[in-house]
């Protein structure tokens, strides 16, 4: 492996930056990548995936149409 491609994605080789800490500005820890693969692959889809349930079930929280309005025939009353 080359020295300067040490800890750095394929993006960051291709377009020559680096990622580093903002206290200490030296490279960062060996977990960031863990942590960068696991919100990647497990917390966006799980936050994509209950917003697009919220959105497909519509109002099912609080009830259905016909439990909160009554359709009345105006020429009849």
């Amino acid at each position: 492996m080359c020295p300067t491609c040490f800890r750095r994605s394929l993006g960051q080789a291709a377009a020559g930056t680096r990622t580093i800490r903002l206290d200490n500005g030296g490279v960062p820890g060996f977990w960031r990548a863990g942590w960068v693969m696991f919100v990647g692959l497990v917390v966006y889809p799980f936050i994509f995936g209950v917003l697009l349930l919220g959105a497909l079930s519509g109002s099912g929280a609080v009830g259905d149409a016909k439990d909160r309005h009554l359709s009345i025939d105006v020429r009849e009353t």
